[in-house]
């Protein structure tokens, strides 16, 4: 309750920095550049209101979970790139728009937030941009194209963390917009030279994106990947632990984790995720007492797991809350079928099952449950989940 009390009040403050900054930086720079007064008034009510959409967007968006890699547990994440747009703005005085990395701005607006944020707060820096440089609608338009299409190619990114596609197509985008700006609306005839700025800024953009890419993949995306690794090896000393207390909870805990893990690269989950939750969902019982959620969380916290492998765990055990996680919906699925196919076949090894109705059986009571109605899963996920675990008789089988 206390972290909670605290990270509602850090997100706060953050809201209310965006809140005063914004209009802080545009009244300063419209007031040192002699702007007429009526037009000061004009460009504050615009990023006061931008500025407040800003906040609405990430508020709505940490409510319902759909900012990007857990952005919202970490808004300072944001922030950082909020000042550095500030920066941006700022700097459009000085520097050609032409050589300025407005595509990498954008990038990181919108990996630090989500799609809608970071276009909300992209077009809050061109606003700017415009207000300190008068800048044409032809160069307003080329800018929101670019950084629009940075941010459109980029907001596909997972867990697998594939950029080289769209880091390629979005530098590819930088330079065809540059260049088709410099000669549809600026006039400058075809030559080595008309390719020179869009050049220097594909360049300046690429090694921008490039270092926060490697930035973002090791302190957000990978943080927890090398741990991930270390602790879904069937060996890892707390797996050992649960196989010398009982065989039968670790053999079941491996069949869970194989589909967890099949399940969650299929529809695009966090499989690393998903496979520890399924090795591990039962784990208090290598303590010997049994299963309690209290020995589990425990036992996780002792052999530092990660933060959102704890949560899942929480997640299963206490099924008096509804589930969020799809990852946790994915092992609570899983877990319930290979124990329904082991009960059966514990009865009667010989016994002619037919696991598309066992399959249906668990899905349709865990569903009739009213566990997953809160939970971000679609129709669609579990339709493939379903076909997955039908499909799989031959694995059935093996657990004979």
């Amino acid at each position: 309750m206390e972290e909670q009390k605290q990270s509602g009040l850090k997100n706060f403050l953050i809201y209310t920095a965006i809140i005063l900054l914004g209009p802080a930086v545009a009244f300063g720079g419209c007031y040192l550049l002699e702007k007429p007064m009526d037009e000061i008034i004009r460009n504050m009510v615009v990023v006061i209101v931008c500025c407040l959409l800003i906040v609405l967007s990430l508020a709505a968006s940490g409510e319902k979970k759909t900012l990007f890699f857990n952005n919202f547990e970490h808004l300072s994440r944001f922030f950082f790139s909020f000042l550095l747009g500030l920066v941006f703005s700022v700097c459009s005085v000085f520097l050609p728009l032409k050589v300025l990395p407005i595509l990498a701005l954008a990038v990181f607006l919108s990996l630090t937030s989500n799609t809608i944020t970071g276009s909300l707060a992209y077009f809050t820096f061109l606003f700017m941009m415009e207000f300190f440089t008068d800048m044409s609608s032809h160069g307003f338009f080329m800018c929101a194209f670019v950084g629009m299409a940075g941010i459109a190619l980029f907001q596909n990114l997972d867990q697998e963390y594939l950029v080289n596609g769209a880091l390629f197509a979005s530098l590819v985008l930088l330079f065809v917009g540059e260049t088709a700006f410099l000669i549809l609306f600026e006039g400058q005839k075809i030559s080595l030279d008309t390719f020179v700025l869009p050049m220097i800024n594909v360049f300046i953009s690429f090694l921008a994106i490039l270092l926060f890419l490697r930035s973002y993949s090791t302190s957000v995306v990978h943080k927890y990947r090398d741990r991930y690794q270390e602790i879904n090896d069937p060996d890892f000393e707390l797996l050992v632990r649960l196989k010398e207390e009982s065989a039968k909870d670790y053999f079941h805990a491996i069949h869970t984790a194989y589909f967890c893990d099949k399940i969650a690269r299929k529809i695009g989950a966090n499989h690393y995720l998903a496979k520890a939750g399924g090795y591990y969902h039962k784990i208090g019982r290598a303590e010997g007492k049994g299963n309690t959620l209290d020995d589990t969380v425990a036992l996780a916290r002792r052999y530092k797991f990660p933060p959102e492998l704890v949560e899942l765990l929480e997640e299963y055990g206490d099924r008096s809350k509804t589930i969020a996680k799809k990852e946790t919906a994915i092992v609570i699925l899983a877990d319930g079928v290979i124990s329904s196919i082991s009960y059966l076949l514990e009865k009667d090894k010989t016994a002619s099952l037919d696991y598309k109705q066992v399959v249906d059986i668990v899905f349709r009571k865990k569903l009739e449950s009213n566990l997953l109605y809160q939970c971000d899963i679609t129709l669609n996920e579990l339709t493939v989940m379903r076909k997955l675990l039908v499909e799989e008789k031959l694995y059935y089988d093996f657990l004979r």
